[in-house]
């Protein structure tokens, strides 16, 4: 019981309904059994901590984390330590005392790295990355960023790679590369988008995002930023990473007979589609998209609703017979079949 309050406390907490998070924490902090070293005393800590974190009242974070870390090392609960660890840190980077985040994110990541476990090492990484972001080391910066986004891929993590389209998007915009900002803020817009999560479930990072967005904005022209931005949201998945990973100077322009190619489906439809046609579950498609299971059902629905299929089948002749032609043509869905 006393989960379940902490946990729909955190949920209060991250949709900014402070009010309710304290009176469940409260009430969770009632049906504890007081021992001030106990896993679900160190839990409640560590919520409240979180409250204080997202309410700027560092000082208050800071205590809270410390009590719940000394309880969960105390209880030999591995992952209760690691998460305030985490959360410690960014305490301290927000101080900002780079010194002590750095020395939190690094033994996050060291203890991660020697039982193979890849959350936290992805995400203690990627907080690594911002905070040599904040000390002017951008190369040290980038490169742990990038090493963060591999991780992610690697177990399927869209939201993780959203973070790090947007930690290397703040990267580029100190490197002055604000072309590549407004690409890689595009590709974080799209997987934001598609996964139904949001930047605000990572303490702090709106004033970074926001603070690069309207330096992008006094650098680059409206219609030069949509351009680019536009394109990063159209990358495909993979291209998309391949970017952000320094594998692709531009992201390529969409050529007019690749547009005929998949009319009447939207870009991304198309995408599905030919992931239909290689013969992939819709959970690999959903991973190959870094996109939800859910949302690949929906772009499945629509799909069908376009061609007027009922089955991949047809979808999968539909696709093979537009990819054969050296000149796609732009007519009707029923002389395509």
């Amino acid at each position: 019981m006393v989960d379940a309050l902490r946990v729909n406390a955190f949920l209060a907490i991250l949709q900014g309904d402070s009010t309710d998070a304290e009176h469940l924490l409260s009430e969770a902090r009632d049906m504890t059994d007081g021992n001030p070293i106990s896993r679900a005393v160190a839990s409640v800590d560590m919520t409240e901590g979180l409250q204080a974190l997202l309410g700027n009242r560092l000082d208050d974070a800071a205590e809270r984390f410390a009590t719940a870390l000394a309880a969960f090392r105390s209880c030999g609960d591995l992952h209760g330590e690691m998460y305030t660890l985490m959360l410690d840190g960014m305490v301290a980077m927000f101080r900002p005392d780079s010194g002590r985040a750095n020395a939190r994110f690094t033994e996050v990541l060291e203890r991660s790295e020697a039982a193979s476990e890849s959350w936290f090492c992805s995400y203690s990484t990627t907080f690594l990355a911002v905070d040599y972001w904040i000390d002017g080391d951008l190369p040290r910066a980038t490169d742990l960023a990038r090493q963060a986004l591999r991780l992610k891929v690697r177990f399927d993590d869209h939201m993780g790679v959203a973070l790090c389209f947007e930690v290397l998007a703040l990267i580029a915009g100190s490197a002055d590369d604000w072309k590549a900002t407004a690409v890689l803020l595009g590709a974080a817009d799209t997987v934001w988008g598609e996964t139904g999560s949001k930047l605000d479930y990572f303490v702090g990072f709106n004033a970074f995002h926001n603070r690069c967005e309207e330096q992008l904005s006094a650098k680059l022209p409206r219609s030069a930023r949509e351009s680019l931005r536009r394109q990063g949201s159209e990358l495909p998945a993979s291209d998309a990473v391949d970017f952000a990973l320094g594998n692709r100077k531009h992201p390529a322009a969409e050529a007019p007979a690749t547009k005929a190619a998949f009319a009447p489906l939207t870009r991304r439809e198309w995408q599905v589609a030919e992931s239909i046609a290689e013969r992939r579950s819709n959970q690999q498609i959903a991973s190959k998209l870094v996109i939800s299971p859910r949302t690949v059902d929906g772009h499945i629905e629509h799909i069908l609703s376009k061609l007027g299929f009922s089955t991949r089948a047809q979808v999968a002749s539909w696709v093979a017979e537009r990819q054969n032609r050296h000149a796609p043509e732009t007519d009707s869905v029923g002389s395509a079949r």
